[in-house]
């Protein structure tokens, strides 16, 4: 089975056919284009500071875990966000599809209070069925944990 496409350029010839191959390479480079901008949006994290860490989310499964607030403030990027030293209190998001395929939003409190320049911290998640913590790790060393559990929205 052959396979004809017309292509209309900006000052177009009515019904004029293009090659496939010429049809091909536009998409091809449409789709590169668009690659690239998607790889932009997944920039690796900023390295620590001298005068500042660097928080980051991870997880296991296939949930999204994201920096909503620090010290009450809405975060720019919730994927990672620099901090100063100090005490600090996070708000994490956790958007979760449930087994019956609706999407829920919890949301948790981090708080730690000796936050250090320089480092390199991470918020990971984990959930065993429908349990789910978080912890604040720097290196392999779990430094707090949401004691207060998740505050989820029904799923929608």
């Amino acid at each position: 089975m052959a396979f004809k496409a017309t292509i209309h350029w900006s000052n177009p010839s009515p019904g004029k056919e293009v090659p496939m191959s010429i049809a091909r390479h536009t998409l091809k480079t449409a789709l590169c284009g668009i690659t690239l901008a998607l790889c932009a949006c997944a920039a690796p994290p900023p390295p620590p500071g001298p005068d500042f860490s660097v928080v980051r989310f991870s997880h296991d499964n296939q949930d999204d875990v994201l920096g909503q607030k620090l010290d009450g403030k809405t975060t720019e990027d919730g994927r990672t966000f620099k901090i100063p030293a100090g005490s600090h209190d996070v708000v994490v998001i956790v958007q979760r599809r449930e087994t019956n395929g609706k999407m829920q939003y919890c949301f948790a409190n981090i708080s730690y209070a000796n936050f250090q320049d320089g480092e390199v911290y991470n918020i990971h998640e984990q959930r065993i069925g429908d349990k789910v913590s978080l912890q604040l790790r720097r290196h392999t060393e779990v430094l707090a944990t949401n004691n207060g559990g998740l505050n989820c929205s029904p799923g929608s």
